[in-house]
C-alpha cells in the first residue's frame, strides 16, 4: 500500500486516554501515551507508572514519548484569557478542574504552565487553541509562535 511511512520500521503509535489500562497498554505495545486534558501532576504520576509497567515488560530502554493534549487560551494578559476559557470550556469541567485541566493565560503564564508539563516528563504539546474566530486564533499562534516558542526554547538550552 501507499504512501509508505516515513519513519522506518514504521511509524510511532501514541496509545490514547487517562485511565491506568491505557497507561499499561502504551507501556506495553504503545511508542507514547496521548492524555487528553489532564494536569501536570496526573502526567508526572502516569509517566512513573508507565516507566515501571514498560521495565517489567522488558521496554525499558524503548523511545518513549509523554504527550498532553490540553484545551488552551492564550492572550495578552491572564485575566482575558482565563474569561475566555472559562466561557468556553467552563461547562465542562467541576470546580477548579478547569484550571487544572487547561492552558490559559498570558504569555508569561502559559509558559509556565508548559515547563510544568515537561517537569511532569511530557516531551510534546498538543494544544487544542479555543476558535473564538479566525482573527483570535491568528492571534494566538502569533503570541505562541513570537513570545512562547523562543522562551520555551530558552527554558530548554538552560535547564
Amino acid at each position: 500500500p501507499f504512501p509508505k511511512s516515513v519513519q522506518q520500521p514504521r511509524m510511532p503509535i501514541w496509545i490514547g486516554g487517562s485511565s491506568e489500562i491505557a497507561q499499561r497498554r502504551a507501556a506495553r505495545i504503545g511508542d507514547g501515551w496521548y492524555p487528553s486534558q489532564c494536569s501536570p501532576a496526573f502526567m508526572a504520576e502516569a509517566n512513573v507508572r508507565i516507566t515501571e509497567t514498560a521495565e517489567e515488560v522488558g521496554r525499558s530502554d524503548a523511545p518513549f514519548d509523554f504527550i498532553v493534549c490540553d484545551a488552551a487560551y492564550i492572550a495578552e494578559s491572564d485575566a482575558t484569557a482565563r474569561r475566555l476559557m472559562k466561557e468556553t470550556h467552563g461547562h465542562r469541567f467541576e470546580g477548579d478542574t478547569l484550571w487544572r485541566q487547561t492552558i490559559s493565560g498570558s504569555p508569561e503564564s502559559f509558559l509556565a504552565q508548559l515547563l510544568e508539563f515537561r517537569e511532569a516528563g511530557a516531551t510534546a504539546m498538543d494544544l487544542r487553541l479555543l476558535p473564538l474566530s479566525a482573527e483570535s486564533m491568528i492571534e494566538q499562534m502569533h503570541l505562541i509562535a513570537n513570545e512562547v516558542m523562543p522562551a520555551l526554547a530558552a527554558a530548554s538550552v538552560t535547564a
